[in-house]
């Protein structure tokens, strides 16, 4: 039981008001929880999940049908978490079931996820795990960064040289076990997860010179790193627009003086395209979800998938109202 942290649906007494509870493993230094739960506690941001309370001991009684429970009858004492309860799964999962996703909701949850970085940011705090099994998604499908566990307050540190996390989403700088910039990783690791949302697969194996992929990018050989991921696409090598191009490119450039700032992230000219307001988006995402598979290939091959979601933004009620 509980060889890894564990989340569960719990209900709060006496209003019944449903919330997440993170027990973590019993093998986890007590001084780990507590620092994972200062820095979940101190984040306010829409798009970050909230952590409501943190308790260093709860007891769990033994369970009626655990193996052990004939002989082991003491309770179990574990530290908890108390967040917010996000209902619709992860980014993970709606990927898989869409594919990749239409542009703009692409383009809506990137934003979202900008804000939610600055917010931490200038807080001095780096995520350091940003990847789609850590985005949540609520009840308007909005997006609500998670999972806290390795996050550091950067005190004042120039540099950090340990390295914990997923290794597809690790910069070059972290592979090479160098010192790099905390806020840096993540965006690194944002442009992954943003090139994942769009494609559908992740852009690399992971970011090293050895790597075929990533090395046509560190090498800025972009005609041959598109012509590969435009394979399956009708349209080609410009089936990805320009704009997402460059950014994708800058984001995930090898040298860190070559990539973009959270400010300059926020003037590209991709991101000033069409998105959608957390009321439509809801909506939006449900219509794509409904719709059988073949309706969806439809979408995503064809170059007026952005004129339907266009339409779909405007005549929003009169086209999901007939479904």
């Amino acid at each position: 039981m509980f060889s890894s942290n564990s989340v569960f649906l719990v209900k709060e007494v006496p209003s019944g008001k449903q919330q997440a509870l993170k027990l973590f493993k019993p093998t986890v230094d007590p001084d780990t929880c507590q620092y994972e739960a200062k820095i979940t506690l101190s984040i306010s941001h829409p798009r970050v999940c909230s952590a409501i309370q943190f308790f260093p001991q709860i007891i769990l009684p033994p369970s009626d049908d655990s193996p052990t429970a004939s002989w082991n009858t003491q309770p179990l004492i574990l530290p908890a978490l108390v967040l917010e309860y996000v209902p619709n799964g992860d980014l993970v999962k709606l990927t898989k079931s869409l594919g990749c996703l239409p542009e703009t909701v692409a383009r809506t949850y990137f934003l979202q996820l900008v804000d939610a970085l600055e917010c931490i940011h200038e807080a001095g705090v780096c995520h350091l795990d940003i990847k789609p099994d850590n985005i949540l998604l609520d009840e308007n499908y909005c997006v609500k960064l998670a999972d806290f566990g390795l996050a550091l307050e950067t005190s004042g540190r120039t540099g950090l040289k340990e390295t914990a996390g997923t290794p597809p989403y690790f910069s070059p700088e972290m592979h090479l076990n160098l010192k790099y910039s905390g806020f840096q990783a993540d965006l690194f690791a944002l442009g992954v997860t943003l090139f994942s949302m769009v494609v559908g697969t992740l852009p690399f194996g992971e970011a090293k010179l050895e790597d075929p992929l990533y090395n046509l990018i560190a090498y800025k050989n972009y005609e041959e790193f598109w012509k590969y991921h435009s394979g399956t696409r009708k349209q080609g090598a410009q089936f990805y627009n320009q704009s997402f191009r460059d950014l994708i490119q800058k984001m995930l450039a090898y040298k860190v003086d070559e990539r973009l700032s959270i400010k300059s992230i926020k003037c590209h000219e991709w991101v000033k395209g069409l998105t959608l307001s957390d009321k439509s988006l809801g909506g939006i995402v449900k219509y794509y979800l409904q719709k059988d598979s073949q309706v969806k290939s439809t979408l995503y091959t064809t170059v007026k998938s952005e004129n339907i979601e266009k339409m779909m933004i405007t005549k929003d009620a009169k086209i999901l109202s007939s479904q």
